[in-house]
């Protein structure tokens, strides 16, 4: 009898950004994870692939087991039932058909789609702080143009002109700006 009901496979794909190194795009994608549960552990296989564009997916065996079995979410160290990781053999009966399975699933281009998901959702972040670094510098250079008005250090025609001139400004100068006032 199998070890593994069919269970529901999650995918997580390692991406990294330039200078590191699983890969930054789909395409370049070389190595993920497959998940699932079942009623009283979590379980994960690493796999690989070479960064080329038609490369299969094949288990990971450069790491202590290629199962790594897991207590589940809700057990916490210290609880009853709480063990460290488990380093399961891929070859044993009751493992290789689950393992077939995981293997399939990763081939199936799940963890292309939990790429191209963490890739839109880091260039979005990242777009949100250059907007927000760019605001911020933006509002301090305004805040400093209207107190040296006010203060009379600076003749309020000259303030107003300086503040429709940099209006015109895009987010890129105003972090350039950001960046050169920092050094």
């Amino acid at each position: 009898m199998p070890r593994f009901t069919t269970p529901l496979f999650t995918a997580s794909a390692s991406v990294s950004y330039p200078g590191e190194t699983y890969g930054t795009t789909v395409d370049t994608l070389s190595r993920g994870s497959v998940s699932w549960e079942d009623r009283t552990a979590r379980y994960h296989v690493w796999v690989r692939r070479e960064p080329e564009v038609g490369a299969t997916w094949e288990l990971d065996i450069s790491g202590m087991g290629v199962i790594y079995k897991n207590p589940l979410y809700s057990v916490r160290r210290g609880d009853p039932g709480f063990y460290k990781t488990r380093y399961l053999d891929h070859r044993k009966v009751g493992n290789v058909a689950v393992v077939e399975a995981a293997l399939a699933f990763a081939r199936s281009g799940a963890l292309e789609i939990s790429a191209q998901r963490q890739i839109t959702e880091g260039k979005a972040k990242i777009a949100g702080e250059e907007k927000a670094e760019a605001d911020h510098v933006k509002a301090c250079f305004f805040k400093a143009i209207d107190e040296s008005a006010s203060a009379g250090e600076l003749p309020p025609t000259r303030a107003k002109e300086i503040r429709n001139l940099a209006a015109y400004l895009s987010d890129t100068s105003w972090r350039t700006l950001g960046k050169a006032v920092r050094k």
